[in-house]
């Protein structure tokens, strides 16, 4: 399962976006060294590094320095601009989350706000969210059954962007239960959702209030939170978000930290330098890029180390199939999938990183689990190694003539049209690469760098590119990614799909078996393969550089971050 939100997949723009599903984590299979079975030796997928530390051993203050590679073109992670990680990452510590994940994968009633979220009924399905009673948003008005209504009301509501509709249009009704702080949610008749947990949310009065205060009204920063944290300042033109401990937030726990500095640094040579020069507490260096700088920052002797998981995240080629462009031509499709050589990309990437000795000759192999995921299986056969032969035999029986060096029809030259973030190391290692491999079967891409902010909002979401790289960040939802699968769906950017799909994504949906549904996941991923929307390229592990220090924040596998928590331990000078 994969990481926009809860309610759907998020997207990570790689120095790569979004959420896509997969088996629970406490269904994988534990890690092998290499060689032992055959098999990689994937870190277990129910572990991480968070350097856990008890609410009590961590000491109060302190300023926790953090970055990200695009700034938030809508800071409503409800609306599909927000549904992106650098947003969700930033909007977490403010705003209310009523589950949270544990490091096995199991979906549990965020204690932060809801007292409870459970079943009470198979049929109709029905299920009851009960808040914490007393918080209230930072606008006074209270956090209470009106703010689920909110949130039901506005994903069904055809003028309100969202990410994905998916479960919320099969509920009948939200009706207040016995007290002001609980919902009873009753599902229509014969429907069933397997994620039904994860629908459950809220929204402030003031940003559902019409179309335009969704779509809109946070574009440039929230005007209402709920959180531990609330916002400090926002500084567009440096693009920095500083939020601060949030004294008149009524739950359990108070947020340790004084506050939390996101700055947006979109070269990764630039953020590895802004963290040897001492400007950051902490550093993803799952980029190599990164990672080759800083990783001897780290270790014995440093106050630094590195903290590594496997989580249910991906990096990916997404390829846009929408009508009136080249690669509406499903034979194109798979050609370019043909054409290229996944190792040369793996390797160019992560050659100096820590991966499994071996992964590169056996690399991911299914859109739907990750493969230290219980029933993974690579279902990419032909579609996963380069093949030249055949992919020129496809492009001629879609009547492309091959001329000099590319194909040619109607006096056109076949060409694609790569869009990413400008400044992207990771684009800039692969998009050469790209070049040859297409080159070799006829095809010239042409390279279009822009805007990191704009990359979703104003090309991918648009549908105006050909091909681009991003990654999805999973989640323990196994229906997180109906919405990028279906042909439909709101997060399909490759508007690609087929009926037979988008029937086995309903049955999913309606499939709470696990070992059903790890059937059907792989049904789906047989399918999705000849559709050739999307080409996996490798399941991206988190390698996070933190300070010794900071305690339960870094290599969160599965697990979500409560930021009450997150902190210095006692005794630190970080504290100040």
């Amino acid at each position: 399962m994969n990481k926009p939100l809860a309610t759907g997949i998020a997207v990570v723009a790689a120095f790569a976006l979004a959420l896509t599903g997969c088996a629970r984590a406490d269904d994988a299979p534990t890690g092998s060294a290499p060689g032992e079975t055959g098999e990689i030796g994937h870190i277990d997928a129910t572990a991480n590094m968070m350097n856990t530390v008890d609410y009590d051993g961590v000491g109060e203050g302190g300023t926790l320095r953090l970055y990200n590679n695009s700034f938030p073109a809508n800071f409503n992670t409800s609306h599909s601009d927000g549904n992106e990680t650098n947003t969700v990452a930033i909007m977490e510590s403010v705003y209310p989350t009523l589950f949270a994940y544990t490091a096995d994968g199991e979906v549990i009633p965020n204690d932060l706000y809801a007292q409870r979220i459970e079943k009470t009924s198979d049929e109709p399905l029905t299920f009851e969210i009960e808040l914490v009673h007393g918080l209230e948003w930072s606008d006074g008005t209270p956090i209470d059954f009106k703010s689920i209504k909110n949130n039901f009301d506005a994903m069904v509501n055809e003028e309100f962007q969202v990410p994905s509709r998916e479960g919320y249009n099969r509920v009948e009704s939200v009706e207040q239960g016995g007290n002001e702080y609980t919902a009873v949610v009753t599902f229509k008749a014969g429907e069933v959702y397997a994620d039904w947990i994860g629908l459950a949310a809220v929204m402030p009065d003031a940003l559902v209030e019409s179309a335009d205060a969704f779509n809109t009204s946070w574009v440039n920063g929230p005007t209402v939170t709920g959180g531990p944290f609330k916002i400090g300042t926002i500084d567009a033109a440096n693009k920095v978000v500083t939020l601060v401990r949030d004294d008149n937030f009524k739950g359990e726990r108070k947020a340790k930290l004084d506050q939390i500095s996101w700055q947006t640094i979109e070269d990764p040579s630039a953020a590895a330098t802004a963290f040897n020069d001492g400007q950051l507490d902490v550093i993803d260096a799952s980029n190599q890029a990164i990672y080759s700088v800083v990783v001897d920052k780290s270790g014995e002797g440093t106050d630094f180390e590195l903290r590594s998981a496997a989580g249910p995240n991906w990096t990916h080629l997404t390829l846009n199939g929408k009508p009136g462009n080249i690669l509406e031509d499903q034979n194109l499709r798979q050609a370019f999938t043909l054409a290229i050589d996944r190792k040369s990309i793996f390797q160019a990437l992560n050659g100096t990183m820590p991966y499994p000795t071996g992964m590169a000759d056996d690399l991911l192999g299914n859109h739907m689990l990750v493969q230290n995921q219980n029933g993974y299986v690579n279902n990419a056969g032909n579609y996963g190694a380069k093949d030249v032969g055949a992919a020129k035999e496809l492009i001629e029986a879609s009547g492309w003539t091959l001329n000099g060096e590319y194909y040619e029809k109607d006096g056109k030259t076949l060409e694609i049209r790569y869009v990413y973030n400008a400044g992207s190391t990771t684009n800039g290692t692969v998009a050469p690469i790209v070049t040859e491999n297409l080159k070799d079967v006829g095809i010239k891409l042409v390279i279009e760098q822009v805007p990191p902010t704009d990359l979703f909002s104003k090309y991918v979401i648009p549908g105006d590119y050909d091909m681009t790289l991003f990654g999805w960040a999973g989640n323990p939802f196994v229906t997180s990614s109906v919405s990028i699968w279906r042909t439909e769906g709101e997060q399909n950017f490759s508007g690609v799909g087929t009926p037979e799909v988008d029937a086995l994504l309903d049955e999913l949906q309606s499939t709470t078996d696990v070992d059903k549904q790890t059937e059907l996941l792989n049904k789906i991923d047989e399918l999705l393969w000849p559709v050739a929307g999307n080409l996996p390229l490798f399941q991206a592990y988190d390698f996070i550089v933190a300070h010794n220090d900071l305690a339960n924040y870094g290599a969160p596998g599965f697990q979500s971050v409560d930021w009450t928590t997150v902190g210095y331990v006692n005794g630190s000078p970080k504290l100040g």
